[in-house]
């Protein structure tokens, strides 16, 4: 029993120790699988993509772009379309402030349990 408990105690820490880490081996094997996604870009600078998700929100998103600003720094927004109507200013100071916006679908739903014809739609 203890050698089973150690054991799966072992396989927990690696799969974690894995997870953390992003190892580059594994990143460039999900790469090969899927060419025409970008997982990693070469760069001599130390720089991080910051990405917020489930936006707008009429009160966080301004909060985070003070945040932004103060440290003059950029991110992409995944905006959820239905959000949008009543946070156009919101939506604007983004813009104006030179984020990326992106799509994250008009619900806030799980994707993957779409069928294509829902996720296109």
């Amino acid at each position: 029993m203890v050698w089973v408990v150690c054991g799966v105690c072992g396989v927990v820490f690696l799969a974690a120790v894995v997870l953390w880490t992003a190892p580059r081996w594994a990143v460039a094997w999900i790469a090969a699988r899927a060419p025409g996604c970008v997982y990693a870009v070469r760069t001599p600078d130390r720089v991080v993509a910051l990405t917020i998700d489930d936006g707008p929100d009429g009160i966080t998103t301004p909060a985070i772009l003070n945040v932004l600003r103060a440290h003059d720094a950029h991110a992409t927004f995944f905006l959820i379309s239905s959000r949008v109507a009543g946070n156009e200013t919101t939506v604007r100071a983004l813009v104006a402030d030179g984020h990326e916006l992106g799509n994250h679908m008009t619900h806030d739903e799980p994707s993957v349990c779409l069928t294509p014809t829902a996720f296109h739609a």
